[in-house]
Parts: structure tokens; sequence; C-alpha cells
């Protein structure tokens, strides 16, 4: 059977977050792009809540029809091989924890020669949002000397803070130092293995938002912590080693 002589593939990706707090707004970004390598024509964009998800909000019109649950764009009449529109879809999550998946599809008039990136069935379409008891994000950022001579004393500083935006447990602080270092001693109760060459801080049991705690060492190869919070988690920071031609 002959496919049609003009044809357009249109695209739809979906993109949400990977984890919400109960009864938290979702937001989902929704990008249809025509492939080509013709303009499509009545391009029609839709998402179908599914009935644990209630809506909130949606940019460029986009309307919600209660009895079918689905959010609708207005139509677009033209759009050009290569060209792309984006809209944007604010929903409440649910109040139960567990994993919550939303998709979205698109339809043209001009035929589509590749269903399964728009349909609705495949992953690109969907977006799967787990809804957690907290969410904590940990940001750690290390600073030190970009040179050195031979055998000098280095000094590195490791602050890590937790943006929120729920309390953290169990915060775990861990740096994989390079061969080559010696006299390594690290503040806060760090603790060096020189088998594995991983230094490891005490675990931080909770840290509030806002909480912070900061530590000056004097030592060899010191570090500073800065405390402030984060869940279930553990960072792992790498070294970029200097090196020192003699």
């Amino acid at each position: 059977m002959r496919e049609p002589t003009i044809s357009a593939d249109i695209e739809t990706v979906k993109i949400g977050p990977v984890f919400a707090l109960p009864n938290s707004n979702i937001t989902y970004t929704i990008t249809t792009r025509n492939n080509g390598p013709n303009a499509a024509t009545n391009v029609l964009i839709q998402d179908p809540l599914p009935p644990n998800l209630n809506f909130s909000s949606a940019d460029g019109d986009g309307t919600f029809n209660p009895i079918t649950r689905a959010v609708s764009w207005p139509a677009i009449p033209t759009l050009a091989s290569g060209a792309s529109v984006t809209y944007s879809l604010t929903v409440t999550a649910p109040a139960t924890l567990g994993p919550v998946t939303n998709l979205a599809f698109s339809s043209s008039s001009t035929f589509d020669p590749n269903l399964a990136n728009n349909s609705g069935e495949g992953p690109p379409s969907q977006a799967t949002t787990a809804i957690v008891s907290s969410i904590a994000d940990l940001n750690t950022t290390k600073t030190g000397p970009t040179t050195a001579p031979a055998g000098a004393t280095l000094t590195y500083t490791i602050t890590t803070e937790n943006r929120g935006p729920s309390n953290a447990t169990n915060v775990t602080i861990t740096d994989a130092l390079p061969a080559g270092l010696s006299g390594v001693v690290a503040s806060g109760g760090g603790i060096y293995n020189p088998g594995t060459g991983i230094v490891t801080f005490p675990a931080i049991a909770s840290l509030g938002i806002g909480a912070g705690q900061r530590h000056h060492p004097h030592s060899q190869l010191q570090y500073a912590k800065y405390r402030k919070f984060h869940r279930h988690c553990q960072k792992y920071i790498r070294h970029t080693r200097s090196r020192s031609n003699q």
C-alpha cells in the first residue's frame, strides 16, 4: 500500500517532575514538533487527566472538560516542518503515595507516518511522577586551589546545603580522594580510609530548613561542611587533581 505523497511526522514529548509531595502542584511541559517533511494542518494537542490528578491551570488558552477530563488546546491551523509549540499544564497531586502517570497526544489532518511518538502510548508522550512523603534537594559544592607546588598543603572546602522543601535525614557526605595525597586530616569528625581513599563524614541525623553549621579546621588537608538538610541521600564528591612538573 502506497503512503500519501504529503505527510508530516508529529512528535509530542511530555516532561514532568520525577517526585512530588501529596497535594502539591505538578507542572507538565508538553512540546509538539513537526518532524516533516511537509507542513501539518489542524494540529490538535490534548492531555486526558487520570482520575487522581485535579486540573489547576493551562497556558496557551488550554481548557479543561470536567466530563471527559481532557485538557485541550486550540487547533493549530498550520505547523511548518521543523516548527514546534510548547504548552504547560499544572495539576494537583493526589493525597496518596505512589506513582501517577499522565500522557499527552496529538493529531493532524495531514497523514502521519509515525503514530508511535504522538499517540500517548509511548514513553516520549508520558510522564510518571512518584508521590512521596518528603523531598529534599541536596546541593554540594567544593572549592580548592587550582594550582599548587609539589608537596604543598592543600585546603578544600566542601559546602552542602539542602534546598528543600522538606527536612532531610541520614545525610552522609563522602569525598573520594585521588592517589598521591598524604597527611589527610578532615574536620567535623571526618574519617579517612587510606585503602579506599575515601573521607567519610558522620551522618547527619536530621537537618531542618535553614539549619546550618560551619567547621573551620586547621590541618594539612582541611574540610569544612555547611549543614543545612537533605533526605536519605548520599553525596559523592571528587577532586580534580593538581599536578606540578618539576
